[in-house]
């Protein structure tokens, strides 16, 4: 009983981890539902513009593939680049030697988007909830992963959500 139990939990959880959702623009801004990976932890594609004090980040989701009326299937991200706010990274990154300058917020209204030619990372770490007059926003406390892709971001642009899912899983 013991072997039967232990193998439905293990197809679960192999079957759950290869698990792509097409949901709502609501459900897309939820950390909890389109954001973190087996282990709980934040885990996004994150495409860096490089400013000169420091980094500006936007993420796209691994396991959620956002659906909007407005753009063809599997683009839909484009207009959600910003669905999760981080206020920064409190030089995570660049103390662990992965950027030589911080992050900064992605949820200022005048921040340029990425350029085509930009930098796509794999991410994976842990984000402190907070919170200013109603408005939530993460910063990012701990880096677990950070690899790059090897791919602009237009290049990921192009990419299926399925490919986008499976990116730095070798």
């Amino acid at each position: 009983m013991f072997r039967i139990i232990l193998v439905i939990f293990l197809f679960g959880c192999s079957a759950g981890s290869n698990k792509l959702r097409a949901v709502s623009p609501d459900e897309y801004f939820s950390v909890d539902k389109c954001w973190k990976n087996e282990s709980g932890n934040f885990s996004a594609i994150m495409v860096l513009t490089n400013q000169d004090e420091s980094h500006i980040p936007y993420f796209i989701s691994r396991t959620c593939d956002v659906v909007d009326s407005a753009y063809p299937k599997g683009t839909a991200f484009l207009n959600y680049l910003n669905a999760v706010s981080v206020s920064g990274d409190n030089g995570e990154l660049a103390k662990n030697g992965y950027l030589n300058k911080p992050l900064s917020s992605n949820f200022i209204t005048h921040l340029p988007l990425p350029d085509a030619g930009n930098k796509a990372y794999i991410f994976e770490g842990t984000l402190g909830k907070k919170m200013k007059n109603g408005f939530v926003y993460y910063e990012i406390t701990g880096v677990d992963v950070f690899k790059d892709t090897g791919l602009t971001f237009q290049e990921i642009t192009s990419l299926t959500p399925r490919q986008r899912k499976n990116l730095g899983m070798n």
